[in-house]
């Protein structure tokens, strides 16, 4: 089940197919940071903070580039992808500063989620992959939430 469509209103433009590249980029892109904005409302409400801000990014259906996020060692973290109303699935792959991965989602999900501990600080590598896009490209976003750990909530 989609959970970005169950939550969030989509607005669709009647004239969308005459809008410039450029339009279609913010309007695409402002999607991916509108499902943002309640993911870190709701992620501060059970205790995690923004631990690196949105990267966004766009890619066509079966491309797939990697994004590096800055982290902290001994945080759980939760790194999120989230893409624009075109895209029906969207895989991510964690690696820690070493190169060794530390987590991955591939199921079917716009929406997926790598948790894990950092075992230190450095880059972490996410590998993005767009395993669905309808209308290409499609634009995505990667964050990442975390807490110190032991230091409660959810």
């Amino acid at each position: 089940m989609r959970f970005a469509r169950l939550l969030l209103p989509t607005v669709f433009l009647a004239g969308s197919a005459v809008l410039s590249p450029v339009a279609r980029a913010q309007n695409y892109s402002s999607q991916v940071q509108f499902q943002f904005r309640i993911i870190r409302t709701f992620a501060e409400s059970v205790g995690y903070q923004e631990a690196h801000k949105v990267l966004l990014s766009s890619l066509r259906d079966d491309a797939e580039e990697t994004q590096n996020l800055q982290l902290e060692g001994g945080w759980e973290y939760r790194v999120m992808g989230l893409c624009d109303n075109d895209c029906s699935d969207i895989d991510l792959f964690v690696n820690d500063p070493s190169g060794t991965q530390v987590g991955s989602d591939t199921g079917e999900s716009d929406a997926p989620i790598v948790n894990f501990t950092a075992p230190r600080d450095g880059r972490y590598q996410v590998r993005v992959r767009m395993a669905a896009c309808r209308n290409q490209p499609c634009y995505y976003g990667v964050a990442a939430f975390g807490k110190r750990v032991g230091s409660g909530g959810n």
